[in-house]
């Protein structure tokens, strides 16, 4: 019954974007950063974390949530800098945000009202609680949140989904222009964290750690791969890194698990010896450098290039990449049910119904949701288009 249920999700037909190409292997990335967050949490929803080699495996895999803001800025920047590129104007304001509210909230709100009674929030349906968790809020009232704890990253989303047209209209409109104030805001975000904990204490560090500009850095790296890939489907001559990443997507895939291992190390007691403000942008920029370079094969190259492209075009990935934000709303509520089991039954037994919860979500909430937004759109819209090859060889 579950594999059926699985086989059927699809993504609903795309909005046209000027001819852009679609990335259509993001959504087995974004299944892969999903899978990780139910794994980080069900690790340690028993009150304890596995021990010895096992724990320090999964106690950094919270990274996924990274992984999601690089992926958010690439394929969100990727309208707007292709349009700046070709001296077109931006993408009208109205529906891209419509086309976000759309996309975000109704499927957030569902969850929320489902785990009310299942996780026992008594603060939620406050009238102070429908304006702080409903309004996406929470992140800036650190003491006594409740609500979804994972959706903090929600609500980091939400405020790079207003910001992004500003940036998008303040950037330079050369390519180069573009990386160069790219590298600023990346800078920027790396440097954040470590003005916070000069400036902050108590509560207001913790706000600030939890908020857009600590992870101004993830975005930017991702509106970067928006740029190259833009600048290169309108033609431009490919970087020589692209035709190497388009050749050793295994080698970007191993790099990336060397950066997890030092983002092991440095959240762990070794960690300790660089010191608190090091430790912190050093705790910035692996996980930066690992989501960037694990998205990387997904942006360029043939979507069946090789063993790391094949598997991301597997169609059991592709499908828990469509219910990829059901699986992140839902794996809490999931995990409640079998919270008194130990921690690999309690794993076993959760993932298979957060799976079936994800999907009823997109049936039922999402999948109808994104649908309505097409009525909102501006311009023609059509099926989407056969998977692209971007290669450096045609690309030249």
């Amino acid at each position: 019954m579950l594999r059926a249920k699985l086989s059927s999700p699809r993504p609903v037909p795309a909005l046209q974007t000027g001819g852009l190409p679609r990335l259509p292997l993001m959504d087995a990335i974004r299944a892969l950063a999903a899978l990780s967050i139910v794994v980080y949490h069900g690790a340690s929803g028993v009150g304890r974390r596995p021990d010895g080699l096992l724990g320090q495996l999964t106690g950094s895999l919270h990274v996924g949530v990274i992984v999601f803001f690089v992926i958010s800025g690439t394929l969100l920047y990727r309208p707007f800098v292709a349009r700046r590129l070709a001296g077109r104007p931006a993408p009208a304001l109205c529906p891209y945000l419509t086309s976000r509210f759309l996309r975000i909230v109704p499927g957030y709100w569902v969850a929320l009202l489902i785990a009310v009674p299942v996780l026992g929030l008594t603060d939620v349906l406050t009238p102070s609680g429908l304006v702080k968790y409903f309004g996406f809020l929470q992140i800036y009232d650190p003491g006594g949140s409740q609500g979804l704890s994972q959706a903090w990253s929600l609500c980091v989303e939400l405020s790079f989904y207003l910001t992004l047209p500003a940036l998008a209209l303040a950037i330079a409109g050369t390519l180069r222009g573009q990386l160069a104030a790219l590298g600023v805001i990346a800078l920027a975000g790396l440097a954040w964290p470590v003005l916070a904990v000069r400036g902050f204490a108590g509560d207001g560090l913790t706000t600030a750690l939890f908020s857009l500009p600590n992870f101004l850095d993830e975005f930017a790296f991702g509106m970067a791969l928006a740029t190259v890939s833009a600048g290169l489907a309108a033609g431009g001559h490919p970087p020589r890194w692209v035709g190497w990443v388009e050749r050793h997507a295994g080698a970007c895939w191993a790099l990336a698990g060397l950066c997890y291992v030092g983002i092991i190390l440095i959240s762990g007691p070794r960690g300790a010896a660089l010191g608190v403000e090091l430790r912190l942008v050093a705790g910035n920029l692996l996980p930066d450098i690992m989501a960037t370079l694990i998205i990387l094969p997904a942006v360029f190259g043939a979507p069946g290039h090789g063993r790391v492209r094949r598997l991301l075009a597997a169609p059991a990935l592709v499908r828990l990449g469509v219910i990829s934000y059901g699986l992140y709303l839902y794996h809490p509520i999931a995990y409640r049910t079998f919270v008194e089991q130990s921690t690999g039954r309690y794993v076993l037994f959760s993932v298979p119904l957060t799976i079936v919860l994800a999907t009823a979500s997109w049936w039922l909430v999402e999948r109808p949701a994104l649908r309505l937004k097409l009525r909102f759109a501006s311009g023609p819209v059509a099926a989407e288009p056969p998977p692209p090859v971007l290669s450096a060889s045609r690309l030249t």
